[in-house]
């Protein structure tokens, strides 16, 4: 039925070594035709400060990261991160409590281990790593990545890509809000989300 959430298969148990070399084999992850749409954000440089901005402390909430429950109901809501377990573990327990009280915001999250290495192709540091979407769900028609870095999305899924502004830890960065009102907008419940993604980017980098 429509808005019915996806199937999700992973349930690891967080390591302090999680990393790309020991990626993990999910089912793929089905959503309908029918289903609502899935958002699936980053969390360094997106909804968290960049970790080069850190002072080996724990991630800061980008400023209007309270407003992210008005996107429940006309999404689904996922998190797909770089960072290992543990670190995306604790900022989503973070973002949770900054939101309020509510259902769980997030039916999806993948992390380092979801992800593959970046092709040396990008010219990127080896560390450097993409976020594959076809490898983990069946109807990309239906999937959205939220991120601060292009090089993030794999070339043939960059129509699935919303790229948003890096946060540096501004205290008046309004990115977030206009972020949000900006999918509300633009982003169908019903169809192919990929046509829409180029406006919502456009409106979210056109602020700055």
């Amino acid at each position: 039925t429509k808005g019915e959430q996806c199937a999700f298969a992973h349930s690891a148990t967080p390591t302090q070594t999680d990393d790309v070399d020991d990626a993990i084999n999910d089912e793929l992850i089905d959503i309908a035709d029918n289903d609502l749409p899935l958002l699936l954000f980053d969390l360094n440089g997106t909804l968290t400060n960049a970790t080069k901005t850190r002072n080996k402390g724990a991630p800061k909430l980008r400023p209007f990261i309270d407003q992210i429950r008005c996107l429940k109901g006309h999404f689904q809501l996922g998190v797909y991160s770089s960072a290992t377990l543990p670190s995306v573990t604790k900022a989503i327990a973070m973002i949770e409590e900054a939101a309020g009280p509510g259902p769980k915001l997030f039916e999806v999250v993948l992390d380092r281990r979801h992800c593959v290495q970046a092709p040396p192709s990008m010219g990127l540091k080896k560390w450097d790593t993409c976020k594959p979407l076809a490898k983990h769900f069946t109807n990309l028609s239906k999937v959205v990545l939220v991120d601060d870095d292009e090089h993030k999305s794999l070339i043939s899924e960059n129509a699935n890509l919303v790229h948003v502004p890096c946060w540096d830890n501004g205290p008046t960065d309004s990115a977030l809000s206009v972020l949000f009102t900006a999918l509300l907008e633009h982003v169908p419940q019903v169809g192919d989300v990929r046509p829409h993604t180029a406006a919502v980017s456009k409106q979210v980098i056109g602020y700055v």
